[in-house]
């Protein structure tokens, strides 16, 4: 029979368990005591890191089921009743309200955002995302909230705001999914504000940096014709 050799580590371990017991017996003989009532606290306060944790895995729970409910409501909801936004909205609302510390909060914000764009309550739905990109900058998500946010000055005319958000995603999120929409946002900004030429950059840049965009043949169309709607445009 072949007899295993000790390891350095199980070495180790066994000289650090006979320490910690000579440790523990040496002061059980100080004061016998005050090592009960140390033992005491220590599993007290043991079991009630067990309790949070179990409430907080239980809060998760009920906050990912009232997320769920929303999302549904938001993707069933028709554009002309609007009514699962309104729906959706006061669940995310809900959410944000009654579970501050979830990781889940994130999307609630996200679509409450959203709810918002689509009913039209473009001053919600504008602080919403801008919260949104605050708190969760690195967030995926967060190049969707300022493309959002620049529809929504392009929707108020506020064409300056718009081109400044974004010029924001193509500077800070120069791989995010969206960076086409940001080309062409910002194109559509330079011609409401008549400045053609930087206009026509922003097409040329959009085909240039997002060769595999779904956007490529509107960029090149809009680069064609652009001549022809500068002079529409010009009284």
């Amino acid at each position: 029979m072949t007899k295993r050799r000790i390891t350095r580590r199980e070495l180790k371990e066994d000289k650090l368990r006979e320490y910690t017991k000579r440790l523990t017996r040496f002061f059980y003989q100080q004061d016998p005591k005050r090592v009960k009532r140390v033992s005491y606290l220590f599993l007290a306060v043991i079991a009630g890191i067990l309790v949070i944790f179990s409430g907080i895995s239980n809060i998760n729970k009920q906050c990912l089921f009232d997320l769920s409910r929303g999302l549904n409501l938001y993707y069933q909801s028709d554009e002309k009743e609007k009514k699962g936004y309104k729906e959706a909205k006061v669940v995310f609302s809900d959410i944000l309200s009654d579970y501050p510390l979830t990781r889940h909060r994130m999307f609630a914000l996200f679509y409450k955002a959203n709810c918002h764009y689509h009913l039209e309550e473009y001053k919600e739905a504008s602080d919403c995302f801008q919260e949104f990109v605050r708190r969760y900058p690195s967030h995926p998500l967060a190049p969707f909230s300022l493309q959002n946010l620049a529809e929504i000055c392009e929707i108020k005319k506020d064409y300056k705001e718009g081109l400044s958000v974004y010029k924001d995603i193509i500077k800070d999120y120069p791989k995010g999914s969206n960076l086409s929409f940001a080309y062409l946002g910002m194109a559509r900004c330079f011609e409401r504000l008549g400045r053609w030429s930087e206009a026509k950059k922003a097409y040329q840049d959009l085909i240039k940096n997002c060769p595999k965009s779904r956007l490529l043949e509107e960029a090149k169309f809009f680069i064609a014709t652009i001549d022809k709607r500068r002079s529409i445009s010009t009284p």
